[in-house]
């Protein structure tokens, strides 16, 4: 097969899974595009599914809302259970609830396996993109010392000048 060939047969396959993934679950699909969510991640057989607004109500803004989550959904990832999290409901994001909810996750959990175990539904674009964020910058951290180092450093340097 011809390089030309190739690039066609790899775009039309990315277009395809672009398409079953924005169809099955459009919440998804900015996870997809960057790499982070796989093809099949809306296929996922979720086990468990919490309804994050009845956990933590409208707005997903706090380290303790986003560790209630994380507490929730934590031991059965590692036990390779499929979790759905629902956003049905859910109006306010930040980036410190994800911190915690999602995040810290990656401590022990692969990527490619929080991929294939944690379904994440009806959660609104921005809140899709700052998920996508929070899982590049856990990505780093956690996988590089010195980063990690470096990051704990500054962070423990300007609580201190508080």
């Amino acid at each position: 097969m011809n390089k030309a060939n190739l690039k066609n047969k790899l775009y039309w396959n990315y277009l395809n899974a672009k398409k079953r993934v924005s169809e099955n679950n459009t919440d998804n699909f900015l996870l997809f595009k960057r790499g982070i969510l796989p093809t099949s991640n809306s296929q996922v057989k979720v086990s468990t599914q919490y309804e994050v607004f009845a956990i933590v109500g409208k707005n997903c803004i706090t380290v303790n809302d986003g560790q209630k989550i994380y507490d929730l959904v934590h031991s059965q990832l590692q036990a390779n259970q499929p979790v759905e999290l629902d956003f049905a409901g859910v109006e306010i994001f930040a980036a410190p609830f994800f911190n915690f909810a999602i995040g810290q996750l990656l401590k022990d959990i692969q990527p490619e396996n929080l991929s294939k175990l944690l379904k994440i539904s009806n959660l609104r674009p921005l809140g899709s993109q700052i998920v996508s964020l929070v899982i590049e910058n856990s990505k780093r951290y956690y996988s590089d010392p010195i980063f990690r180092n470096r990051l704990d450093q500054v962070i423990n340097e300007k609580s201190n000048h508080l």
